[in-house]
């Protein structure tokens, strides 16, 4: 049985599976694929997919809820779970977007549709800093949060100094898992 990740290594969505997959303990692999590339694989034109029990994965929740299901496990285990990861999903979705648009100086200045995406990014980091949240290094909602985090601070896309965020943050980067997928690692495969 073959399993293979397609994606970026600075992709947070990317990321985020990488850091299931290694908690996994399945046998996987990971294969550096460009957005550009992933328009003739699969119908969603991005990374990451997941190529798995002879089927394609085209979303990372799917592919998340794919991996956990295989450990045995749930993915996002209550209500108060999925809030928490949908609306990190949503900032993170909002942020890359302002992020690949800002690259054709298309501003949340410049444009009202990107300045409602830009209050949703902060409004959400707000709101994340206030929730309560577990800091379990396998929990989805706690490291998608994480992944969204890091990934707009190595970017540089927000100012994120939220106590209870970068606490937590701090906290993951204890597990090798989560560390060693940090976006500035490139060089590093799983």
């Amino acid at each position: 049985m073959s399993i293979v990740l397609h994606g970026s290594f600075t992709s947070p969505f990317v990321r985020h599976c990488r850091v299931a997959l290694a908690q996994s303990g399945l046998h996987w692999a990971f294969e550096p694929t460009s957005s550009a590339d992933a328009t003739a694989v699969t119908p969603a034109m991005r990374v990451p997919f997941l190529r798995a029990d002879g089927r394609l994965f085209t979303d990372s929740s799917v592919i998340l809820q794919y991996v956990r299901e295989r450990q045995g496990r749930r993915f996002l285990a209550d209500l108060e779970d999925a809030q928490l990861y949908h609306l990190a999903n949503a900032a993170l979705d909002s942020a890359v977007n302002l992020f690949l648009l800002s690259k054709n100086d298309r501003t949340p200045d410049n444009t009202p549709y990107l300045k409602r995406q830009r209050d949703r990014v902060v409004a959400a980091i707000s709101a994340l800093a206030d929730a309560q949240r577990p800091d379990d290094g396998e929990n989805d909602a706690a490291l998608r949060i994480a992944c969204f985090v890091d990934w707009a601070r190595y970017r540089k896309l927000y100012e994120i100094e939220q106590p209870s965020l970068l606490s937590s943050l701090a906290r993951l980067n204890q597990d090798d898992a989560f560390a060693s997928t940090h976006p500035s690692r490139s060089d590093t495969a799983p």
